[in-house]
């Protein structure tokens, strides 16, 4: 059986550092430094609705106060192909739960996905402005 994951990679800009600082950046991860992610089930409607849920499940900012788009579709393994979305937020200090917010180089580091890295580095800083 072949499986569809859906990903959301929020990306926060934090107005406390300047846009050439590493901390400037926000990523969430789960606290064992994965992607938020789920998996895509007969019981969601929608795409949306999976990202809706993995969105309230880790961030306490309204789901339409944050800009999501699809940034790409790639093959995770054999059965199993990732759908991946980017989000842009203003970060808020306590404004995720059951995750934490690393820089981007913290990102790169403990992600080591270079799907991710590839199409996070595509994001515009004038995207956050």
């Amino acid at each position: 059986m072949y499986k569809v994951e859906i990903v959301l990679i929020p990306i926060m800009s934090d107005g406390e550092y300047r846009q050439t600082d590493p901390n400037y950046f926000k990523i969430l991860l789960t606290e064992d430094n994965q992607v938020l992610s789920q998996n895509l089930s007969m019981m969601n409607e929608s795409i949306e609705q999976c990202v809706k849920e993995i969105h309230h499940k880790y961030i306490n900012i309204g789901y339409e106060w944050s800009n999501k788009w699809l940034a790409g579709v790639i093959k995770k393994d054999i059965k199993t192909v990732q759908v991946i979305f980017i989000a842009n937020l203003v970060y808020v200090k306590n404004c995720f739960k059951n995750c934490k917010a690393v820089n981007i180089h913290q990102f790169m580091e403990v992600c080591k996905n270079k799907d991710y890295e590839r199409i996070i580095s595509t994001v515009s800083p004038t995207f956050f402005q």
